[in-house]
């Protein structure tokens, strides 16, 4: 009833600076020994199932409407990383950098670019540490790791975004875009 209302009222399918899956993303540390008894139910609704049913109704909406442009979604640097207690929540992630590139190939005769943004650490109250001396720490060892020297703001994960939903990326589709300042450098 909700998804017919909206698509009977929205004729074009907005930009959103959070791309699809942007602030909800839950971070349940996991590294897969045994033991672990807790479901990955939470985090693979909400990072991955959650990203791609706002794709799917994305794509759904434009076509029915004769749209053009561009679809971003979001991943996270843990899909280029191993990261200590991120088995769930990079598998998530993971899982979606592969339903951005497969529809990039159906949708773009139709004119519709499908990206993912996969930023590293960004300061951002999903990162924030309780206690000031442990932020400080972690804020240390990430500018240390990064060749930019600096941690990430949401004003870069935005500005990627941005680019992607813009003009100015009209010849790319089924890419991922690193803001991680220099982290990772994968092909």
């Amino acid at each position: 009833m909700l998804r017919a209302e909206a698509g009977a009222r929205v004729h074009r399918v907005d930009r959103n600076a959070d791309g699809l899956g942007g602030t909800a993303a839950p971070i349940e540390d996991h590294d897969g020994t045994a033991g672990s008894t807790s479901s990955p139910d939470r985090v693979l609704n909400v990072d991955f199932k959650g990203v791609l049913y706002a794709f799917q109704e994305a794509a759904r909406l434009m076509f029915a409407h004769g749209t053009r442009g561009s679809i971003v979604t979001m991943a996270s640097g843990a899909v280029d990383t191993g990261g200590a207690g991120l088995l769930r929540y990079g598998a998530a992630k993971a899982a979606v950098v592969q339903p951005t590139r497969t529809p990039a190939t159906g949708l773009g005769p139709h004119g519709v670019r499908v990206d993912a943004v996969a930023p590293g650490r960004i300061r951002t109250p999903m990162t924030a540490r309780p206690a000031r001396a442990a932020q400080a720490h972690s804020e240390a060892v990430m500018t240390r790791m990064t060749p930019l020297g600096r941690v990430g703001e949401p004003d870069d994960v935005a500005h990627a975004v941005l680019y992607l939903a813009s003009d100015a990326s009209a010849f790319t589709t089924g890419r991922t875009l690193r803001p991680n300042g220099g982290v990772t450098m994968p092909w």
